[in-house]
């Protein structure tokens, strides 16, 4: 059987991370770290980390706060969760913007892709999109009521999955996707796409294809028969 993972870091290669030359963060009972495996013809980003081989923040600094010059706050604590990071305008500290990293999640066993007995490695959808959902939606708004934007950067095959691309970049509303693309181990920047706070609501949870009014009335025939 072909193997179609992308190996980075192992035990015997003291579990340093190429991209970011510290410990490998996906290295635990396995003996490998695993940055990116072959899914249906697509290499597919699963550790955040292999975005750090485009400078994705120079491009949202120059994009979104207009700025060459920038500094990068990571883990910021907003409300009950943790940004990923928090880009600054170098020269105006006014001037920032949130970004939200969202690698692609997995299950099953990797050892699987080898011929082994295990359960099949493959893309967790379901569970990346009801990750980045619940955590946008709350970062989305505190960031709005403070008038800054936040900038979700994502995987090409992801964004198809999720997105309408019928929205183009406007630096007036309040949310970003920067799509990157990822083939033959090089990535690179596709295009930024924005949306408002309903907007994303809409497109992502599919609002309007539940008709609550309709729902609650067949609910209520069901009680009182």
């Amino acid at each position: 059987m072909k193997k179609n993972v992308e190996f980075y870091c192992t035990r015997e290669g003291n579990t340093i991370c190429p991209f970011t030359k510290t410990k490998c963060i996906k290295i635990n009972r396995q003996i490998l770290g695993a940055c990116a495996f072959s899914h249906l013809q697509n290499e597919t980003v699963i550790c955040p980390r292999i975005f750090k081989k485009i400078n994705f923040e120079e491009i949202i600094s120059k994009r979104v706060l207009g700025t060459d010059s920038f500094l990068v706050l990571k883990e910021v604590k907003i409300g009950n969760n943790f940004i990923d990071q928090i880009i600054v305008d170098g020269k105006d500290n006014n001037n920032f913007c949130g970004v939200e990293i969202q690698a692609l999640d997995t299950t099953g066993n990797i050892e699987s892709l080898f011929g082994e007995k295990y359960k099949p490695f493959c893309v967790n959808w379901k569970t990346t999109i009801k990750t980045i959902q619940s955590q946008l939606l709350e970062k989305i708004s505190i960031f709005k009521k403070n008038k800054k934007s936040i900038v979700l950067v994502i995987q090409d095959i992801f964004f198809q999955r999720m997105f309408s691309k019928k929205y183009c970049f406007d630096l007036n509303k309040e949310f970003h996707v920067l799509v990157l693309k990822y083939v033959d181990k090089t990535l690179s920047f596709v295009d930024l796409y924005s949306y408002t706070l309903d907007e994303y609501i809409n497109e992502i949870l599919d609002v309007n294809d539940y008709p609550l009014a309709k729902l609650v009335q067949e609910k209520i025939k069901q009680f009182v028969l």
